[in-house]
């Protein structure tokens, strides 16, 4: 009977030692699970980081590119803008060019102004000297006037 005992004791351990090592397997296998899964979420975090930092590199680069768009129109438009006011300049110097030169054909007109309204009588009387000659010289004496 004593040994049935140790027989026994040791198969009633034998079978606490079986039902604790299923026990440790079970929890095992439940730990690998919740390790999976936590994994699984992980790569999935992991895959959504990727996916934004893609998209926020994209946006830069978008960004970057706009920028530089942005940039080249504001240098187009400082050209623009230069051509212009360098235009604008030339004008401004034709256009003071014409002015001095009417400015001076305007006192050339006035010299020549005078200079007739002095010479008109003196013109006049040429005139009308050379007229009478004329008339002399052709007979016409009785017909010419002055």
């Amino acid at each position: 009977s004593k040994q049935f005992n140790t027989v026994g004791e040791r198969n009633a351990k034998l079978d606490a030692d079986i039902a604790d090592t299923e026990r440790r397997i079970n929890d095992a296998k439940r730990n690998i699970q919740t390790a999976k899964n936590e994994l699984a979420a992980l790569s999935k975090k992991e895959e959504d980081y990727a996916k934004e930092e893609e998209k926020q590199k994209q946006d830069k680069d978008k960004l970057n590119r706009d920028e530089d768009r942005a940039s080249a129109k504001r240098g187009k438009a400082n050209t623009d803008m230069g051509q212009y006011n360098e235009r604008k300049r030339e004008l401004d110097r034709e256009i003071h060019q014409l002015r001095q030169d009417k400015a001076l054909r305007d006192r050339e007109r006035q010299t020549l102004k005078q200079e007739l309204d002095r010479d008109m009588p003196q013109n006049i009387r040429s005139g009308n000297q050379a007229a009478r000659e004329w008339c002399r010289s052709n007979g016409e004496e009785d017909n010419c006037y002055g």
